[in-house]
């Protein structure tokens, strides 16, 4: 049995990242900083491919409250790309090649672009932002020593990232009610299979680009933020597997004390700030 989804609420915020440039943000540990922010490139493009996915298929959801999640989910989405390009914009200055990382995710992203591929990949990207959020809600302790502006907007970013996670794949089964299950299943577990090891692999690649620019740390701190201390990948292998489960549509028991406990942390960051 699953909770309702939790409510979506666009939070327009700013955090100023742009304005505190920093190569060892995460606790001082550059490895770590740099392969956060080697997935933290490719949201700004992501973010707008996202909302190109759902907004159009807004004349054939006849739900209200799915017909409010897609608009709620856009303004979200679309706040998001808005910090994150000056996150992007922090790490231009730090000497990171960032324009050559987005462009290969705008590459990736044309490979598949019509209405039906973006719908499938959006929910198989928004799952792998999904169990990485929930990562950072669930270990607050990775970004309690981070820089303030970072964690504010990480905290921020994941707690949007829970409240919004099944609005992709509820439009799924909405917009496709002639598509045997068997059928929709196989694909958004192709998407997902096509999708996640892309994903990880530039994340790693970028991250190395840049370590190796700036003079930082040999590879190995690479592997041991994603495989150990935090352990991003590994920590993320439970939600990855539910994904898999038939008729999964993003909903678990724990999101809604997952939110709350979110909420909570991000109001005491903004009441500190």
């Amino acid at each position: 049995m699953t909770t309702p989804d939790p409510e979506i609420i666009p939070r327009d915020l700013r955090f100023g990242v742009k304005d505190h440039p920093d190569p060892r943000w995460l606790g001082g540990e550059q490895a770590g900083s740099a392969l956060v922010d080697a997935f933290a490139v490719m949201l700004p493009e992501g973010e707008r491919y996202f909302i190109r996915a759902l907004k159009p298929f807004l004349p054939q959801v006849t739900d209200p409250e799915l017909r409010q999640d897609i608009q709620d989910f856009c303004a979200q989405e679309a706040f998001h790309t808005r910090e994150h390009l000056g996150y992007n914009a922090a790490l231009r200055s730090l000497g990171y090649d960032v324009d050559r990382q987005e462009e290969s995710v705008r590459w990736f992203f044309a490979r598949f672009d019509t209405p039906l591929a973006r719908l499938y990949l959006t929910c198989a990207i928004e799952h792998v932002t999904y169990a990485l959020s929930r990562i950072v809600i669930e270990r607050p302790e990775i970004m309690d020593k981070a820089h303030p502006a970072y964690r504010r907007l990480w905290r921020w970013h994941a707690l949007e990232e829970v409240e919004h996670s099944s609005v992709g794949l509820r439009v799924l089964r909405a917009v496709t009610p002639g598509v045997p299950g068997w059928k929709r299943y196989i694909l958004r577990c192709a998407a997902l299979g096509l999708m996640l090891p892309g994903m990880v692999g530039l994340a790693m690649i970028s991250a190395r680009r840049n370590l190796r620019a700036t003079g930082g740390p040999s590879g190995w701190g690479l592997w041991r933020a994603a495989l150990f201390s935090p352990g991003w990948v590994r920590r993320m292998v439970p939600t990855m597997l539910a994904y898999l489960r038939p008729g999964y549509l993003g909903r678990n028991d724990c999101d809604a004390a997952l939110v709350a406990k979110a909420r909570d942390a991000l109001d005491a960051e903004l009441a500190a700030a």
